[in-house]
């Protein structure tokens, strides 16, 4: 199994990363690490390029910020977001698996065989009805 801490988010444009759904933000889902905002927030699909105009983060909330949890976690995700720049690179993943940070099945193999198999004079036995990716992640 690949572990997840593997993977993360790179944000460019800001269009195809959602702001309160993917880990985006220092590794952390939005909607986790600032659950009692994420209760609040109207689009809760919203994706990060959505939210920022005009160098302004605009947000829309069911109900106006007044907890003093809703406040410190307003002031934690407003000083991530304060620091945020946009490029024109395409949002997308990296991984650690391997040098490039790209995924390929090529690694996902070798990290799967390094991690299970007992001898690596042993060769992977593929099940030919299956397809190849869904051999290495089932």
């Amino acid at each position: 199994m690949i572990p997840f801490t593997t993977m993360s988010c790179r944000v460019g444009n800001g269009i195809k990363t959602r702001l309160m759904k993917d880990h985006c933000l220092e590794g952390n889902l939005v909607m986790e690490r600032y659950f009692t905002l994420y209760q609040i927030v109207v689009h809760k699909n919203c994706f990060i390029a959505d939210r920022k105009q005009d160098n302004h983060w605009l947000w829309n909330w069911i109900m106006p910020i007044t907890t003093p949890l809703e406040n410190v976690q307003f002031l934690e995700l407003w000083s991530i977001l304060d620091h945020f720049t946009f490029s024109n690179d395409i949002d997308g993943w990296t991984w650690d698996l391997d040098d490039v940070g790209l995924f390929t099945v090529k690694y996902t193999r070798k990290y799967n065989e390094d991690l299970m198999l007992h001898s690596k004079d042993e060769p992977t036995f593929w099940n030919k009805f299956v397809p190849k990716k869904v051999n290495i992640f089932s």
